[in-house]
């Protein structure tokens, strides 16, 4: 909540540092808040009415004008306090309602559990990705299906390696495996 502090105090003094790192340390809430929401015990009839109330309701708090949207790469946190709070539970009801329409397929369950895993690396790295294709003021589709798949790729094949733990914070996922394995290293 510091970093997200900061980052309402000072977002051009954040954004000056490189590769984004500035920002990023706002950004750790909504990690914090990921896990911590996952945690929670929700009844499982309950998760896709709950989801749809929430994006409902983040929707609605963005569109009547009372938070205002986040552009994290530009360092401005919108309203603040609410915009991070309709962030994070935009965020979670889309998790829950992906989540309701994944229980029918193992095999996206399995890929969206895969990203999820590795989705840390990708936070971290993205930046980077930045660095080398540099979107122009007006938006790029092409630059953004870039920045967008090469930190992906690169953290799902990250997790297939030995160094797994150490690159993305999550167990080592074998080809052909349902579950992480552990690795002793």
């Amino acid at each position: 909540m510091a970093g997200l502090a900061l980052l309402t105090l000072f977002p051009a003094v954040l954004r000056a540092i490189p590769l984004g790192a500035g920002v990023a340390v706002g950004c750790l809430i909504f990690l914090v808040a990921g896990r911590t929401l996952a945690r929670l015990p929700l009844r499982e009839p309950r998760r896709p009415l709950i989801g749809l109330v929430a994006v409902a309701v983040g929707t609605l708090l963005l569109a009547v004008g009372l938070a205002r949207p986040l552009d994290l790469k530009r360092g401005a946190v919108g309203t603040p306090v609410l915009s991070v709070v309709v962030a994070i539970v935009l965020s979670a009801g889309a998790c829950l309602l992906v989540e309701a329409l994944l229980r029918f397929d193992a095999l996206a369950t399995r890929w969206v559990s895969r990203l999820g895993a590795v989705g840390l690396m990708v936070v971290l790295s993205h930046a980077l990705v930045f660095q080398f294709f540099p979107p122009p003021p007006q938006g790029s589709v092409k630059i953004f299906a870039i920045v967008l798949v090469i930190p992906w790729v690169l953290a799902v094949l990250a997790n297939l390696t030995s160094l797994s733990r150490a690159l993305t914070g999550a167990a080592r996922w074998l080809r052909g495996a349902d579950a992480p394995v552990s690795d002793p290293r």
